[in-house]
């Protein structure tokens, strides 16, 4: 069978495009409001991370049953996980700064 590599570099721009979004859509969320007001064993099972691998597994799928193709599916989780990862080790190690608190630049970190 016949791969269409057009078809799949347009899935790929795309589903980067739309991990950006939903990972620095999270990211703003976590910071500015922070997470649900519940109890710790609900936020065990229901965090960023759980909401975000489900978005992307959703997706993943719902583009293999689009497609039927379960190389543009794979292609879609792929390029998340790679999006997500990247965007996620620079927020990580660039914006965290005294005691782990969250800072947007490294500008603002409070002086001593």
């Amino acid at each position: 069978m016949a791969v269409n590599l057009s078809s799949i570099r347009n899935t790929a721009i795309k589903t980067s495009i739309l991990s950006c979004i939903a990972v620095i859509g999270m990211l703003v969320i976590n910071v500015s409001i922070g997470w649900l007001h519940l109890s710790q064993i609900w936020i065990t099972f229901i965090n960023p991370g759980t909401v975000l691998t489900g978005l992307f597994v959703l997706l993943s799928l719902g583009v293999i049953v689009k497609t039927r193709s379960t190389r543009h599916g794979m292609t879609v989780l792929f390029v998340h996980f790679l999006v997500s990862f990247v965007i996620l080790t620079y927020f990580a190690s660039v914006h965290r700064g005294p005691n782990w608190d969250f800072y947007w630049w490294p500008s603002l970190w409070p002086t001593h």
